[in-house]
């Protein structure tokens, strides 16, 4: 995941993007590459409080917002064979 800062000048908009990467196909095969959440709070301190934050696809063809109700809480099966996808 990358994180990006936009600066704010004349009418561009402070934003902070989240690159969103689709490259597996379960979440065990990248559990070595992804933040935790202590990790994620850490980066975001670097960023002004004001600034949006999108998630962004396609290396910004598409964008995405996320919000509350998109952030929750999970578990995933750490047992399975990854041979299976």
């Amino acid at each position: 995941m990358e994180l990006l800062k936009e600066e704010l000048e004349g009418n561009i908009r402070k934003a902070v993007f989240i690159e969103g990467n689709r490259d597996c196909y379960h979440p065990e095969q990248k559990e070595d590459k992804t933040m935790t959440v202590g990790e994620l709070i850490s980066t975001l301190q670097d960023y002004p409080e004001d600034a949006k934050v999108f998630l962004r696809n396609d290396n910004g063809y598409t964008y995405g917002s996320i919000s509350s109700y998109d952030i929750q809480e999970g578990s995933y099966d750490d047992n399975v064979e990854l041979g299976e996808f």
